[in-house]
């Protein structure tokens, strides 16, 4: 018993010989309703995610919507014919850029809007269930 009671006594000797004072409660601001909120939004993982997700999905529109980019192609060779070239352009025909560029947009659609994350978070942090 004699030890832990030394151990308890001793324990804040360290910092008091360093000069640092533990933070008492009356030193510390209150924090308001507005601070804790703006706190929960701004370190929330999900709500980064969420941002970074919609950033990904707005990149494959447009992404998809461009067209492809020229092939070119040239060869020597000691035979005959003595060289080569070659200049090609895909083609998407049959509207597969059109269809394409439709499933992008339909995946941005999909991905959970911010202001419903926001809203979510802030009734966890309320104190709301999770539905």
């Amino acid at each position: 018993m004699g030890f832990w009671m030394a151990l308890a006594l001793a324990a804040p000797v360290p910092l008091l010989a360093q000069g640092i004072a533990p933070p008492s409660p009356a030193a510390q601001a209150p924090i308001t309703f507005r601070a804790a909120m703006d706190l929960a939004i701004s370190a929330n993982l999900e709500l980064a995610a969420v941002r970074r997700a919609r950033a990904v999905r707005e990149a494959e529109v447009r992404a998809a919507g461009q067209w492809a980019n020229p092939e070119f192609s040239a060869e020597i060779t000691r035979d005959s014919p003595h060289g080569d070239l070659a200049i090609g352009y895909p083609v998407d025909i049959g509207g597969v850029r059109s269809r394409r560029v439709a499933l992008a947009k339909e995946a941005l659609a999909k991905t959970l809007q911010l202001r419903d994350t926001q809203v979510i978070v802030l009734a966890q942090t309320v104190g709301f269930p999770k539905k």
